[in-house]
């Protein structure tokens, strides 16, 4: 199937690689040493933190993963391009420091990354796969 640039997720929901350059671009961060424990910081980031993220223009979304066991909470936020995403430079310091702070980590990284193909999820509450 072609690559339409302007999605990267085809019209039957089944994954679209799509050409160098036309894709949207993601950032990843990972802040470990976390207090798992503190499920009101945790919930806090999820329903404050990431909406001030998701209003940022380009935002197209994001996502929040935690690993418990190894006390390290994940995200992932896309952007409709690289240029829109470094803009949020200054207020990603800002963001990261609020969320470090909420959960005593130790560290936080960040790195970015070109989405080279996307599916999207299945899950209760998230859109069904067409099926091929």
């Amino acid at each position: 199937m072609p690559a339409d640039p302007g999605s990267v997720v085809g019209p039957s929901g089944r994954m679209t690689m799509v050409e160098e350059g036309a894709a949207p671009v993601a950032m990843f961060w990972e802040m470990t040493g976390i207090d798992t424990s503190d499920s009101e910081a945790i919930e806090t980031i999820a329903s404050e933190l990431l909406p001030r993220i998701e209003e940022r223009d380009g935002c197209l979304g994001t996502h929040l993963l935690i690993d418990r066991e190894r006390s390290v909470l994940c995200g992932i936020t896309f952007w409709v391009d690289a240029e829109r995403r470094d803009a949020v430079s200054g207020a990603r310091a800002s963001y990261a420091s609020a969320a470090m702070s909420m959960l005593s980590a130790e560290a936080i990284t960040f790195r970015g990354y070109e989405v080279l193909a996307s599916r999207p999820p299945v899950s209760p509450g998230w859109p069904a796969r067409t099926p091929s």
